[in-house]
């Protein structure tokens, strides 16, 4: 018998009994009121009328406690039976293991399930979870399948193009996966978010739209991370290639470590704890970008609209831009060469600015000269202070 006419039935017994059940309390309560109203009118030539209406007003007072008691019961064993039912709507629909090795390759293209890489000691496996009404009885149509073969891991839906349906399809899916800790991922989906554990590998993750968050990636020669809308947040992206970008979307990165760097969204705010890399590069069309420590090479940093600020661990080229908002260096007392240029210019006397100012520039040295510092911004202001 399907597993959803099951439930069915076993809902539909559960409500059947708790009402047998309450039938059996209101008649055994009837039974109790009847044979005190018997015994009144039997004796009511011996009581008085007082008398009387007092035992009947305990009576009363005995049947509210009981109907109150059959109330609880009730909606308790129909609440408990509900519940039951409610419960099984978060259902494994698929459960597999797979020999899984630690430097083996995991693929993953799905359509629109959300995707959570669990990575770690222990078996590797794949598990799908289906909620809502319609999860079980549309989960044939997700065409899901896992395999294993040749050292990749590969787990892939590709549901069927039925149109529309009237009242919609009450159903989402969530694919997790666990495996080792030391392999490669490339992560492909259409619309779903993404959860990762720590990897010890090459990351390539494309989604059309999903928030993606990432935990430890490292010891890896390639980093990609792109979505077209949706944030991205990482702990820690180390490989000698990292690039970060979306459409429409935040991004954070607490620590980046690359010999190259890129991170930009079109539209949203970039953010990093610490990097270090020879060259970094962050880039927004509309929001800020902030690196809270910078060790590199060369630093290219702008936005269209927004602020950039920027706090540099050592001296190194610096390109910092801004249509309309303000820059805020913090630079370290080392030389550079600076360019500026913006309707308000202010520079930190620690800084030891030699050159001239105009009324929109400023053009010299700091300390005894160095990297090229350019910073300028169509309507803001430029603050360079000294760490």
């Amino acid at each position: 018998m399907p597993r959803e006419k099951v439930q069915r039935l076993a809902l539909v017994a559960l409500v059947v009994v708790a009402v047998a059940f309450v039938g059996s309390r209101l008649l055994h309560a009837g039974r109790h009121v009847a044979g005190h109203v018997t015994e009144h009118v039997a004796d009511s030539g011996h009581h008085d009328r007082a008398t009387f209406e007092a035992e009947m007003a305990a009576v009363e007072a005995e049947m509210a406690a009981l109907e109150a008691e059959i109330d609880a019961e009730v909606e308790g064993a129909v609440g408990g039976a509900i519940s039951a039912r409610a419960a099984g709507r978060d259902e494994v629909l698929f459960e597999q293991s797979f020999p899984v090795q630690p430097g083996d390759r995991l693929a993953v293209a799905l359509s629109s399930e959300d995707l959570v890489v669990e990575t770690g000691a222990g078996a590797a496996s794949v598990t799908v979870l289906g909620e809502g009404r319609d999860a079980r009885e549309a989960f044939p149509r997700r065409r899901f399948s896992a395999t294993y073969g040749g050292g990749t891991l590969r787990v892939e839906t590709n549901p069927e193009r039925n149109g529309f349906r009237l009242g919609g399809e009450r159903a989402s899916y969530t694919v997790v996966v666990r495996v080792p800790e030391r392999m490669a991922a490339e992560l492909r989906l259409a619309s779903g978010d993404v959860r990762l554990g720590d990897l010890q590998g090459d990351l390539h993750l494309e989604t059309a739209s999903g928030d993606a968050s990432l935990g430890r990636v490292r010891d890896a020669a390639a980093v990609r991370v792109t979505t077209a809308s949706g944030d991205v947040h990482a702990a820690l992206l180390d490989g000698a290639e990292v690039a970060v970008q979306t459409a429409s979307g935040d991004v954070q990165v607490d620590r980046l470590a690359a010999r190259t760097a890129s991170v930009q969204t079109a539209s949203g705010d970039v953010a990093v704890g610490a990097a270090g890399a020879d060259r970094f590069e962050a880039h927004t069309a509309s929001g800020d970008v902030a690196v809270e420590r910078l060790d590199a090479g060369a630093v290219v940093a702008s936005t269209a609209s927004g602020d950039v600020a920027l706090r540099l661990d050592g001296a190194a080229p610096v390109e910092a831009s801004t249509g309309s908002g303000d820059v805020g260096l913090a630079l370290p007392r080392a030389g550079f060469d600076v360019s500026l240029s913006g309707p308000a210019i202010e520079i930190d006397g620690a800084l030891d600015f030699q050159g001239q100012r105009g009324r929109r520039s400023a053009e010299g040295r700091l300390g005894g000269g160095g990297p090229r510092l350019a910073v300028s911004t169509g309507g803001g202001e430029i603050r360079l202070t000294a760490r």
